[in-house]
């Protein structure tokens, strides 16, 4: 085995070498962040926490009686939420009213949703649970419920699996 030999570094390399790691320490101390011009119009960009001027973006109304678009439930909030965002982002305004949730408001980037305080209530409907009849597979978009009732379409589904224990058997030396 041949021994790992570090190659010798000439004199006049090293002096280059040092020499630029000297220059940029001393010009990296000249440029130093005080020395900079204040920005006083700071804007959002990718890894900030300066939030947009949401003043500049859409505003859309949610209400159950008036509004930009009107109604009581999940699905009048998340389609003001998806046309806010597919027009570049801003604010989902949700007016005072009771509002049934069957499903997630699935926020998008961007977008923001502001109650009225208290005078906004979000009510999330009671669960209904069934059996499968047809299980689903990875890539699936479907399933068959063993009683429907309770269920309308649009809603939210949650499923849960159980564990089955199964014996395994010992893997042979040929499947190792």
């Amino acid at each position: 085995m041949t021994p790992f030999c570090l190659p010798k570094i000439q004199r006049r390399q090293f002096l280059r070498t040092a020499t630029g790691l000297v220059a940029g320490a001393f010009g990296a101390a000249m440029a130093r962040a005080e020395d900079l011009p204040s920005n006083t119009n700071p804007r959002a960009i990718f890894g900030d926490s300066v939030e947009p001027d949401w003043d500049q973006r859409m505003t859309i109304t949610v209400g159950p009686k008036k509004g930009d678009l009107v109604g009581a439930t999940d699905r009048v909030i998340q389609a003001a939420v998806d046309y806010v965002g597919l027009r570049g982002g801003g604010t989902v305004r949700v007016l005072p009213g009771t509002y049934h949730l069957r499903n997630s408001i699935f926020l998008q980037s961007k977008v923001r949703l502001l109650g009225s305080g208290t005078d906004s209530v979000l009510f999330k409907e009671p669960s209904v649970t069934t059996k499968l009849i047809v299980d689903g597979d990875h890539w699936d978009q479907e399933i068959t419920l063993a009683d429907p009732k309770g269920f309308q379409v649009g809603d939210g589904v949650r499923l849960v699996s159980k564990r089955i224990p199964t014996a395994r058997a010992p893997i042979s030396s040929s499947e190792r």
